[in-house]
């Protein structure tokens, strides 16, 4: 998780955003984001989620920590670590894991384990092209 760490974007406290939102790098989020939240294809990303942070939407990154709320379900194709504030409701697709005591998760757990075997670039255009939303989103930004 290392190299993925460093913040490129910042949605602050403060901050609602409408609509997924596809990123590259490190994303810190503290406000909220109603709509899906995925790594841009053929990038990679860390998602940071910090306790009043808040994402009602389907989540699809390579690795990420979460200490705040997710209404959606989480695709990891590296390593999760579940903070004792997290709150998860919805299924989570994990390689790595780790869950810390206090930790919520109302949703299946499924282990990735075929993610190296079929590459990063298929998992994430399949993911991505589940949400027409923000597939569009995609293209028209490209």
């Amino acid at each position: 998780m290392s190299d993925n760490t460093h913040v490129q974007c910042l949605i602050g406290n403060n901050v609602e955003l409408q609509g997924g939102l596809n990123f590259s790098g490190g994303l810190h989020v503290d406000g909220k984001i109603f709509g899906d939240v995925a790594v841009s294809e053929s990038q990679s990303g860390h998602l940071t989620l910090s306790e009043a942070g808040v994402i009602e939407g389907n989540v699809q990154v390579n690795s990420a920590e979460i200490n705040g709320t997710i209404l959606g379900d989480v695709h990891v194709s590296g390593d999760l670590r579940l903070h004792p504030n997290s709150k998860v409701t919805g299924n989570v697709y994990y390689e790595g894991i780790e869950i810390s005591k206090g930790a919520k998760i109302n949703g299946k757990m499924i282990a990735n384990a075929n993610i190296k075997e079929s590459g990063k670039s298929g998992f994430f255009k399949k993911i991505v092209s589940n949400n027409d939303e923000t597939l569009n989103a995609k293209h028209s930004t490209a």
